[in-house]
């Protein structure tokens, strides 16, 4: 997904490498797995993943404002 994501060190692809450890595609479907097999509903491969989850919902406008900084940080790079 990264490769497809450009090739020119694009926004997308520096969202995804710097946001934490990228996964391979291995880890991600053990993962997932084992989350079925335990029946979860939610599957998120990163703990991290859930706190970002949890603030989202808390305050949704916080939240995007974030986001909306994260963007143009990755943009002005």
């Amino acid at each position: 997904m990264l490769d497809d994501a450009g090739t020119d060190g694009g926004a997308a692809q520096r969202a995804v490498t710097s946001a934490g450890t990228v996964l391979e595609p291995t880890e991600v479907a053990a993962i997932v797995l084992d989350a079925v097999e335990d029946e979860q509903f939610l599957i998120l491969p990163h703990p991290e993943v859930l706190e970002m989850y949890r603030m989202k919902g808390s305050d949704y406008d916080r939240w995007l404002r974030g986001m909306s900084r994260y963007q143009a940080r990755l943009s002005e790079q």
